[in-house]
């Protein structure tokens, strides 16, 4: 699912994780839009709390508050794949 596009990169979310961007409070989904809607436009940008996880497969989190925003950068279509938008406590479960 696309979320729109920003400067040169796109943010597109997994079905998973619009659904649970969809349930939080507005206002907490306001936040999480505009930090990665500076995100697409700034995806190397050290303003942004960004952490590269260990895990298999090279994905990334950014911090907004108490939320987590877990994605992947996909380099070759210049997209920022959204895979999990949760609370700070069971975001990493299963990873």
């Amino acid at each position: 699912m696309q979320a729109g596009t920003s400067g040169s990169w796109s943010i597109e979310f997994t079905r998973s994780a619009f659904k649970e961007f969809m349930r939080l409070e507005a206002a907490v989904r306001e936040r999480i839009a505009e930090s990665l809607e500076w995100l697409a436009a700034h995806p190397r940008s050290s303003v942004l709390d960004i952490r590269k996880l260990r895990t298999p497969v090279p994905v990334f989190r950014l911090r907004v508050g108490d939320y987590r925003v877990v994605y992947e950068l996909m380099g070759h279509r210049l997209v920022i794949l959204v895979v999990r938008v949760q609370h700070r406590s069971p975001v990493y479960r299963g990873m």
